[in-house]
């Protein structure tokens, strides 16, 4: 029985001689490749995408790293462990089933803290935490504290010392009031004299906008001398005036039109003041003052 046994090893140990000759001399050719390669890349550092790091790395932790020593051309054969290392600690690395920590504040919120205390320069960070409770915001004081520092923003008793032109001017608004004087020639008994008209403009009732305008500006009352031009070429300048009380009802007439009954461009050629008994459709009906002079359009009231 051994006997014929015997050739059958022989074969068997001729043939696994001839398949570990014919693999080394495989790999000795890859390895002569890849010197070749080497070469010809020169010191150009190579650059593994992860894939190509994980092939490697499989591959090469089936070598020892004496074999690695022999084998490997393109990468040490310490990078190549430390990538399977990386491997290992991947795989069991649990970070990705943690609990997540505190949840960021939503942008809109943080939005909401950044406007409030830009537009309330004494809201301190417990005001602002109320005010965004009223909202449905719950926001601990120390998340507006650390949102108003990323964003560059001072503490309320710092915040509330400085007052810009802006603000000063807004808190004050409904007190201001543009105004300025024109000149006309009336005809009196003492003969032609020239009458001075001082004027004001509610700034908060007609839409104005505060421009702000270079020095020595020609036209640093615009809104005011626009109002001079509109009455003067509409009015006062088609007609003669023969004493003080004519100016007057000139001027009170011209008034009464140009805020209820004329159009304004500045309003989007609106009246200033419409009135909501007028009708879209009858009888249109022409109103006019100072003998036609000012002259306005409008159906009967509902």
């Amino acid at each position: 029985m051994s006997a014929l046994l015997n050739p059958v090893s022989f074969l068997f140990a001729c043939l696994s001689g001839w398949l570990n000759d014919h693999q080394q001399r495989a790999i000795e050719y890859l390895t002569e490749e890849n010197r070749v390669l080497r070469e010809q890349i020169g010191d150009r550092r190579l650059r593994f995408t992860d894939d190509q790091r994980h092939r490697l790395a499989v591959r090469a932790k089936e070598l020892s790293r004496s074999a690695l020593m022999q084998v490997a051309t393109i990468v040490t054969p310490e990078t190549l462990l430390a990538w399977h290392r990386k491997l290992v600690a991947a795989k069991y690395d649990g970070s990705s089933k943690r609990n997540p920590g505190r949840p960021r504040t939503p942008a809109k919120v943080e939005a909401l803290v950044v406007r409030m205390a830009e537009e309330n320069r004494t809201w301190g960070y417990d005001r602002i935490v109320g005010a965004l409770a009223n909202l449905g915001h719950e926001v601990s004081p120390h998340t507006i504290a650390n949102i108003l520092k990323r964003h560059g923003i001072e503490p309320a008793p710092e915040r509330e010392r400085k007052t810009t032109r802006k603000e000063f001017v807004s808190r004050h608004f409904d007190q201001i009031a543009a105004t300025d004087f024109f000149t006309v020639e009336v005809w009196t008994l003492k003969g032609l004299q020239r009458f001075m008209i001082l004027f004001f403009i509610e700034l908060s009732s007609t839409g104005v906008k505060s421009v702000k305008l270079p020095p020595r500006s020609p036209n640093l009352n615009a809104f005011a001398e626009r109002f001079v031009k509109s009455i003067k070429e509409e009015c006062l300048e088609r007609m003669i005036f023969f004493g003080e009380d004519a100016l007057r009802t000139a001027i009170r007439e011209y008034l009464a039109h140009y805020h209820a009954e004329r159009n304004h461009q500045g309003l989007d050629n609106r009246l200033l003041i419409p009135n909501a008994e007028w009708k879209t459709d009858g009888v249109v009906h022409r109103k006019q003052r100072l003998g036609g002079a000012l002259s306005f359009y409008h159906r009967d009231a509902a």
